[in-house]
């Protein structure tokens, strides 16, 4: 396992800490999960990122 640090909101951060306290799971256990299964999604076509055109940034706007 590797240690990395990535800039979250504070929504999103709380939402892992609650769903991880819920299922009794570790949050880097949780994160790692949800990530590859994003990834995966991603990859395959099956998950649209929203990125804005020549600014490559998230749109949160269109974001689920």
């Amino acid at each position: 396992m590797l240690n990395r640090t990535y800039i979250l909101t504070q929504e999103v951060v709380s939402r892992v800490d609650m769903l991880a306290l819920r299922l009794g799971l570790r949050q880097s256990d949780l994160v790692n999960f949800l990530l590859a299964e994003a990834l995966s999604q991603a990859e395959s076509g099956a998950l649209a990122v929203p990125i804005r055109p020549k600014v490559f940034a998230i749109d949160a706007s269109q974001a689920a």
